[in-house]
Parts: structure tokens; sequence; C-alpha cells
């Protein structure tokens, strides 16, 4: 596991309120209960928070699953790559 994934683990598991070690790569919005409409503008508050970024409205939607946010991140924390 990357230092990025370790990292979506604890934004995920701080704003959804549950352990990281329930979240695995296969989580999404249908798989984290409380990962809801309201769960998704804390997720965006809590990433940018914690990476110090801005998220483009038109990610904001495709922020889906753990996957989606690794890729949707790589760029903005990482922009060399």
């Amino acid at each position: 596991m990357t230092e990025l994934d370790e990292d979506i683990h604890q934004v995920l598991a701080t704003t959804f309120g549950i352990d990281p070690a329930g979240i695995s790569p296969e989580a999404s919005r249908e798989t984290i209960d409380r990962w809801d409409s309201l769960g998704q503008i804390g997720l965006v508050l809590e990433l940018e928070r914690h990476f110090g970024i801005s998220i483009d409205v038109q990610h904001i939607a495709g922020l889906t699953s753990f996957v989606a946010v690794r890729e949707i991140l790589i760029p903005l924390v990482n922009p060399a790559t």
C-alpha cells in the first residue's frame, strides 16, 4: 500500500467515522453507508484539508470509490506525474 493509499484510508475513516481497517480498495458509495450526498461534501472538504489541495467541481461527482478518489488525487498531490 502506498502512502497515498494510507492517507486515503485515513481520510475515509475520519470522514465516515469508520475503522480504517474496514476500508478496502473496493470501498465505494455502495459499501459505506454514510457515503451519501452529505458525506460526499464532507469527503471533499476533508480531502482538501488533508492534502492542502482544491478539488475542481467537475471532479466532485467522480469521487465515488476508493479507486476513483486515488485517481483524482494523483495529479493533484503529485503534479509532476
